[in-house]
């Protein structure tokens, strides 16, 4: 096929970008239910990282149509800016929904240290000191750390368990709920004026 402008090689690298990243979140939200169910950890994981995904790279694509809509481009500028833009921001948005989902699994890592250190509240400072120093032979430096240390610990080496294991409502409630978040904010990028400096636009 001739393609005196060039632009053929651009389109289809980043719609085969665009697509595989597509295939593979659908090939894990379809492995994840199928293995442990839609109410497992993993399928929650997967599902609503879909939803993130999906609703991001749609938002750059809605708002760089309006910018070059508003640029006075032409269809065929319009449509050309919309791939180049999406396929620019797709590293950010999966960096991001990734580090998210990473930071949520380890999260009880964080949350039992702040529970140990709401345990001892209340208890003076060199008291604390010197009850762990005396039955458990921590400071409570050491201590604080040894929790949240092990508990990480924990989290990785029963990857598999946990990730079939029903999801808590609370995890429920978190993940779904920064899921409609960005399909909220898709919602307002299309009915209003979109955030033109969110994303790297063209």
């Amino acid at each position: 096929m001739v393609d005196p402008s060039g632009y053929w090689p651009k389109w289809l690298k980043a719609t085969i970008t665009v697509a595989a990243v597509v295939g593979v979140v659908a090939l894990a939200v379809g492995v994840s239910v199928a293995t442990g169910g839609a109410g497992s950890v993993a399928a929650t994981i997967a599902i609503t990282y879909a939803i993130g995904v999906v609703s991001n790279v749609a938002e750059v694509a809605v708002a760089q149509g309006k910018k070059s809509k508003a640029d006075g481009d032409s269809n065929k500028e319009m449509w050309d800016d919309i791939i180049e833009s999406t396929n620019k921001n797709l590293e950010k948005i999966i960096t991001q929904k990734t580090g998210g989902k990473t930071l949520g699994y380890m999260s009880p890592a964080a949350i039992e240290t702040l529970k140990f250190g709401n345990s001892i509240r209340g208890v003076s400072l060199a008291q604390t000191k010197d009850i762990m120093m005396l039955e458990t032979g921590y400071t409570l430096k050491s201590k604080l750390l040894s929790v949240g240390t092990e508990t990480a610990k924990y989290r990785v080496t029963n990857f598999s368990a946990i990730m079939y294991a029903k999801a808590t409502p609370t995890g429920l409630a978190i993940s779904y709920g920064f899921a409609a978040m960005n399909v909220a904010l898709l919602g307002r990028t299309i009915f209003s004026e979109p955030d033109y400096n969110k994303w790297d636009l063209r």
